[in-house]
């Protein structure tokens, strides 16, 4: 109904203290006549029609929720305006006996605000519940884990944990799929992948961002490759500096066949295509 739907709005308005004066005036005129009674007069023909708008069930929720936070008996001056009930605690009243507030309650619990509130989510006791049994004590031994690191180790994991939250939803799933992928790896794979990561966390900021790419390809790699790969980096950290700089001058050595070969297979293929042209142009 048109004037009810005018009313509602205007008492929320007049609740959150954004009514001009005027007409705060009357909605105050008409709580009070309200107290008076015997009048039991339909909202609708004890207010004037206010001018025409259409109900925002935003504006309600908001004002239900600023009635819901107000301060408490002491520090409060009771609803706004002059005319206003005091608060019911302060009385000891029951609210059936002031007809003013059970319609602002009445506006507070109508439908189209409940339905504007949501479901508080489950709790976390709740959440572990509903896991299964073998979840469940994964969780407990990695807690015992967590509360066995000294306090900085476990401050670093929450300032990470803080990032990973405050990543766009693009890099907190390649994040979230790395991590599955790592916890998918044969512990011994993730153990020599854990030595590198810890012996990379020591290496300058410079160094570091090169070796980045290399690790999130380990991470991408499908296990035949990434089994290859790791056991290329741990015979590597078996060496001795001088069987690695003889691996390094084998690696140049093939790199640069490879470039000989690329740039052989490049003039060939230029020679053929000026042996067509001669025989084209001398047609």
């Amino acid at each position: 109904m048109p004037v009810a739907g005018h009313i509602t709005d205007r008492l929320n308005a007049w609740l959150a203290g954004s009514l001009p004066e005027a007409e705060a005036a009357e909605v105050r005129a008409h709580l009070a006549s309200c107290r008076r009674g015997p009048d039991r007069r339909s909202a609708g023909a004890a207010v004037p029609a206010w001018s025409a708008r259409r109900d925002d069930p935003r504006a309600a929720a908001r004002s239900v929720r600023r009635l819901r936070h107000r301060p408490e008996p002491g520090g409060a001056r009771g609803l706004r305006g002059g005319g206003g009930a005091p608060h019911l605690a302060a009385r000891g009243q029951a609210m059936s006996r002031v007809p003013g507030l059970a319609l602002l309650a009445a506006i507070a619990l109508a439908p189209g605000v409940t339905r504007a509130q949501t479901a508080p989510p489950p709790s976390a006791e709740d959440r572990f519940r509903n896991l299964p049994p073998e979840k469940q004590e994964e969780l407990r031994k990695r807690f015992r884990e967590l509360q066995r690191l000294p306090p900085a180790e476990r401050e670093r994991l929450r300032q990470n944990l803080d990032r990973l939250n405050r990543m766009p939803p693009a890099d907190r799933t390649r994040v979230e799929d790395n991590f599955r992928r790592f916890r998918e790896m044969p512990p011994e794979e993730r153990e020599q992948i854990l030595e590198r990561w810890r012996k990379f966390k020591d290496l300058p900021p410079e160094r570091r961002a090169q070796l980045r790419e290399q690790f999130q390809g380990v991470l991408r790699a499908d296990p035949a490759r990434r089994k290859q790969i790791l056991e290329n980096m741990r015979r590597w950290e078996q060496m001795t500096p001088e069987e690695r700089d003889q691996a390094r001058e084998r690696f140049r050595q093939r790199q640069e066949e490879r470039r000989m070969k690329r740039e052989e297979r490049r003039e060939k293929k230029e020679q053929r295509r000026e042996k067509r042209l001669e025989r084209l142009h001398g047609r």
